[in-house]
């Protein structure tokens, strides 16, 4: 390679140009970061967020910090001082931990001896309905042509639903099925995944049927109509081939009909009976305040569902007001939802005071100060879902225990302002009729939400999601398992601080534990 020589203007300017020293920098210009490869700083509070998951330092680790000079021998030491740092981070929590423990350990002790099989999910022995189910479920077109007979007898509509699911699993649910679901005198029709069926095999399916009933004369009511990820085989026309077959429905979920529009929901409107009862939509972006003021036109709907329709705003439910008789009612995933929503629809002149479920998941702009009209308004709530609904604190249930609201079900997934006082205010107010709760992601949660919970609901509580929830340890869990007499169900997904002290150790046999990490493959040692 051949060297330049620098011109003599070159050489005069770099003599020119002051030196600037490691800890020197010129006024009128700012030093510029390191670039490339094997340029970067490793600090030691970024190397001990990253070891221990410990946010303590992270604001100060991103302040701007002294000029280094780059090069592989100082990138080399700052690694090592990061990596010294984290490891004594590390063996100062390892002492916490270690005196945490020994204080729990006086808590709560496992029995004697330590089981040696943990009950799972796959240790329960199924009923022989779902063996029945899952036998037709795998050869489901043997079935229908050796069994034409037994197509609508009663015992099959019982679980149609579930062998629905388990061929949907084995992706098996297209057009040569749907014989099974639809047939001469059927009065049900519940298919969970629709994705494979196109339009024209719903609707020759269906009008088959018609034509045999009328040739038979063959009288049936047809009153539930539950299609889910109906979007291809559902639009506007095909409801329009259906109207003598939703002339006496009473039950509507259409999820995924991403086709439907106004005209759709006021067609149903007009042709479905009167007296309709309930009512479910999903994933819609085209329907708009037109269609619910056609849904208002139900006067009897006990059950109402919207969700996943992003275009609908506050105003657009104001004539859901007009419902006297709702008793279930989801919005879930409404992006445009905001307080304004929750404060029209639960005011002095709602109608809305008879309701019993309420579901805002996914609702992110919604507040305590929103949910406070819900409270004031509904005093027969019994099943709160609030799941990512991420500003909603410990205000909400000590409103709740003011209220006096006796919740049986509540679903705060990682809602992540939530404490244990607000878990000890909705253990007191709902005492022993609460029966599921989860907490699943609410990281401030400690013993002492569990302890609320073993003195306050030890008969009611059947169900239970503790999923990443890292400050409750073996003890805490321990006792509330113990003390919980009808306790079915207890989900710890990601609680690797639950060790197999609890797991083997704690005292209901009957106890069907979900996702721990060691009940994943790993053997269980006493």
């Amino acid at each position: 390679m051949k060297r330049t020589r620098r011109t003599r203007n070159e050489e005069e300017t770099s003599a020119q140009r002051p030196r600037v020293e490691p800890d020197e920098t010129p006024a009128e210009e700012e030093p510029e970061a390191p670039r490339g490869p094997g340029r970067g700083s490793v600090t030691a509070a970024r190397a001990s967020y990253f070891a221990t998951g410990s946010t303590a330092g992270v604001l100060e680790a991103a302040a701007p910090s002294e000029e280094e000079w780059p090069g592989m021998f100082n990138t080399a030491w700052s690694l090592d001082r990061g990596r010294s740092a984290a490891q004594a981070q590390r063996e100062e929590d390892i002492e916490k931990r270690a005196a945490v423990e020994d204080e729990l350990l006086n808590l709560w002790q496992p029995r004697k001896p330590l089981r040696s099989l943990v009950r799972v999910q796959a240790m329960v022995v199924p009923s022989l309905v779902d063996l029945a189910s899952a036998t037709i479920a795998r050869s489901i077109h043997s079935f229908q042509e050796n069994f034409q007979e037994y197509m609508g007898d009663r015992s099959l509509q019982l679980c149609r639903a579930k062998i629905a699911k388990l061929i949907a699993q084995d992706r098996k649910l297209d057009a040569s099925v749907l014989p099974f679901f639809i047939y001469p005198g059927v009065m049900e029709i519940d298919i969970p995944d629709c994705s494979m069926i196109d339009e024209m095999s719903f609707v020759s399916a269906l009008r088959e049927c018609q034509e045999i009933e009328a040739k038979e004369q063959i009288e049936t009511r047809f009153s539930v109509l539950k299609l889910g990820l109906c979007g291809r085989c559902i639009s506007d026309r095909v409801l329009e081939n259906l109207k003598c077959a939703l002339a006496t429905v009473e039950e509507i979920r259409l999820d995924g009909c991403y086709r439907l529009s106004d005209a759709g929901v006021s067609f149903l409107q007009t042709t479905c009976a009167p007296d309709l009862e309930s009512f479910e939509l999903s994933s819609n972006q085209r329907i708009t305040k037109l269609s619910i003021e056609s849904i208002s036109g139900w006067k009897n709907l006990h059950t109402l569902s919207l969700s996943e329709c992003p275009q609908l705003t506050d105003q657009d439910f104001a004539p859901l007001k007009e419902l006297q008789n709702l008793r279930k009612l989801s919005l879930t995933q409404l992006d445009n939802a905001t307080d304004k929503l929750l404060e029209m629809l639960f005011d002095s002149s709602s109608g809305l005071s008879t309701l019993e479920e309420l579901s805002l998941a996914r609702c992110a702009q919604f507040t305590d100060a929103g949910l406070a009209h819900v409270l004031q308004k509904s005093n027969q709530l019994f099943h709160l879902d609030l799941a990512d609904v991420v500003h909603v604190s410990d205000a909400t249930f000590a409103l709740v225990k003011e209220k006096g609201l006796t919740l049986r079900k509540v679903i705060v997934r990682r809602c992540l302002l939530l404490t244990d006082e607000g878990i000890e205010a909705l253990a007191a107010s709902s005492h022993q009729h609460l029966e599921l709760l989860d907490v699943s992601s609410v990281s401030n949660l400690t013993g002492k939400a569990m302890q609320s919970l073993s003195v306050h609901c030890a008969e009611g509580l059947q169900s239970l999601d503790i999923s990443f929830c890292r400050g409750i340890r073996d003890a805490h869990i321990g006792l509330l398992a113990d003390a919980c007499t009808n306790l079915e169900h207890l989900w710890l997904y990601g609680c690797t601080q639950i060790s197999s002290r609890f797991l083997q150790g704690h005292r209901r046999d009957e106890l069907v534990l979900h996702g721990h990490p060691l009940l994943t493959g790993l053997k269980l040692r006493a």
